[in-house]
């Protein structure tokens, strides 16, 4: 779809209430099915850069992960970066479905007429479910680095506690020996 329009958005979700849907197009009106179908367009486009900046965290936190010093603060800003990204997209999920609701029945009855829009629709969501897949399997990759992470803390941390128990039970050993010497002379 060409030209410029915009659309009512409203906390990064498309509204439920369209009716005040008169969209200018180069200079025409658009039917509502496709003001519909232009916002479908634009939130899946939108949905995509979301998906590239997750890609992109996470490749951040696989840089961090791969340092043999993990920077804890780091990592749980990324997290928090993430998470605030994942609930955009589900933001935007609800968004889509309700506009989709109200335009699929048009769609579904009139496919020749959209074959064109459907076809850039379903390009888009497939691109969308796969960049989706990507993100499962770097995230499951860099949940594995995580375990190894802490893993390896916790051996550290316990190979420190049993050291601090070995010091303690040597000088414990070495006080009670105090002042009686080890060897002594009965020569006397």
């Amino acid at each position: 779809m060409e030209g410029s329009y915009e659309t009512f958005q409203e906390s990064g979700t498309v509204t439920s209430s369209i009716h005040w849907l008169h969209i200018v197009k180069v200079g025409k009106y658009m039917s509502m099915t496709e003001s519909y179908i232009s916002i479908l367009d634009e939130s899946l486009d939108k949905k995509i850069s979301i998906l590239d900046a997750i890609t992109e965290l996470n490749g951040q936190q696989t840089a961090l992960l791969e340092n043999t010093t993990l920077d804890w603060d780091a990592l749980e800003k990324l997290a928090e970066q993430k998470s605030e990204l994942v609930d955009k997209l589900n933001a935007m999920d609800e968004g889509f479905q309700l506009v989709y609701n109200n335009v699929k029945n048009e769609l579904e009855n009139n496919r020749e007429n959209y074959s064109q829009e459907i076809k850039a629709l379903q390009g888009k969501i497939a691109q969308i479910m796969e960049k989706s897949s990507h993100i499962m399997a770097e995230e499951e990759r860099n949940k594995e680095k995580i375990k190894k992470q802490l893993s390896a803390r916790r051996k550290e941390i316990t190979s420190v506690k049993k050291n601090s128990q070995y010091a303690a039970n040597y000088y414990k050993t070495m006080n009670k020996l105090s002042d009686e010497p080890v060897f002594m002379d009965k020569k006397k």
